[in-house]
Formats: C-alpha cells, sequence, structure tokens
C-alpha cells in the first residue's frame, strides 16, 4: 500500500479552486449555489451529495428497484470520478436543472449570503452582504470553469484540462 501511496503522492492531481486564482471571489460564490442548487435536486435520479449519504442512498436504491433483479453496489474510489466526468453531461445537467427550478419557482435567480451557516436561496433577500446571482450568469461562470481549467505540474509547466474536472470543482 505504501508502494501505491507514493505513486500517487507524485502524481500530479487538479485539486480546485487554487488559493491564487483571480476569480477565487467569484468562484467560491458560484460553488456555494451549485453546491446548494445540486444538493436540493428534484431527480427520480440518485444523488449522493457527500460520503455520508451513501448507507441511506444503498437503502433508497434497494426500495426503489426491489423486484426488478440482482442489485449489486460498487465502490469506486473517488479520484476516477472528477477527471472522468463528461463535460458536456454535465452542462446538459446543470442548464436543465436551472431550466427546471426556473419553470417551478419562477425564479432565476440565487441569493448566496455572506455567512457560510446561512443557506443560499432562490428568492431574494434583504440582507445586508447577500449576493444575488442570475442563473443565466452561474451557467457562464460553469461553461467558463469547465473551459478554463489550467493546472502548474511539478515542473513548472502549464496545462490546460480537457478531460474531467478538478477534484472539488
Amino acid at each position: 500500500q505504501d508502494e501505491t501511496r507514493n505513486t500517487k503522492w507524485s502524481k500530479a492531481r487538479p485539486i480546485a479552486p487554487a488559493t491564487k486564482h483571480p476569480m477565487m471571489k467569484l468562484y467560491h460564490l458560484a460553488g456555494r449555489a451549485w453546491s446548494y442548487i445540486t444538493n436540493n435536486m428534484k431527480s427520480d435520479n440518485f444523488v449522493i451529495a457527500h460520503g455520508g449519504m451513501v448507507p441511506q442512498f444503498l437503502t433508497e436504491a434497494e426500495t426503489k428497484l426491489r423486484g426488478r433483479g440482482h442489485i449489486q453496489a460498487v465502490v469506486k474510489d473517488i479520484e476516477g470520478c472528477f477527471p472522468n466526468m463528461d463535460k458536456n453531461a454535465i452542462r446538459r445537467a446543470l442548464k436543465e436543472e436551472l431550466q427546471r427550478i426556473t419553470q417551478t419557482t419562477n425564479y432565476d435567480a440565487i441569493s448566496i449570503p455572506k455567512k457560510k451557516s446561512v443557506p443560499c436561496s432562490f428568492k431574494p433577500t434583504l440582507r445586508k452582504g447577500d449576493v444575488r446571482i442570475p442563473f443565466e450568469d452561474l451557467l457562464e461562470i460553469m461553461e467558463f470553469a469547465l473551459d478554463n481549467t489550467i493546472l502548474v505540474d511539478f515542473d513548472g509547466h502549464l496545462w490546460r484540462q480537457v478531460k474531467g474536472i478538478p477534484m472539488g470543482d
């Protein structure tokens, strides 16, 4: 296991957001908004927001799929997830979710509170320090982030990530 760990340690792994990124504040706000949106998706699909939800996910999956045949759960290392995500599928899913929210709620923007302990809201707020981002801008930020992920390798060379997304992006 030490050999595996040593091999992974020297491998470049894009992790976002970069601490010195010039758009760090914008990415942080957009990240909070997207996290709120994806964690509250209304869908027939199985959505796991964090690892602590796996037991609940497996119970729900078994309940929904009971009687349809053999059920098997395979756990894979998260390392392979992000770098292999299809960028076009991400684009399509996020656009569809924002369209669904607009159609069902008539909201076309999201409010991000200054305090991290306060959840985001689709309803406009009057709290001082809250930032309101229109869905159209959220989509543009997402498009930019997907197409402009640049990382520095251990030799100082710049690389554009063309496949997948950075972990945590």
